[in-house]
């Protein structure tokens, strides 16, 4: 299972901003520029709260696509 979390590096450390209930794991480092820290969500949009289910996608044909 992945997992991702935010945290902040300084002075050599990793400082997480959750408690994760694992003892050992192995880990990937991305570290963002201060400006792309500032875009980051703080809040999950609603639409990825309650994704849309299977019945109720509609079936759109090629040209109803391109007018909208």
């Amino acid at each position: 299972m992945l997992q991702t979390v935010t945290g902040t590096y300084e002075n050599g450390q990793i400082r997480l901003n959750e408690h994760l209930a694992r003892k050992h794991a192995k880990v990937l480092v991305t570290f963002l520029d201060e400006e792309d820290s500032a875009k980051t969500l703080s809040v999950v949009p609603a639409c990825f709260k309650n994704p849309l289910s299977v019945d109720k996608i509609e079936m759109f044909t090629r040209e109803e696509l391109h007018e909208r």
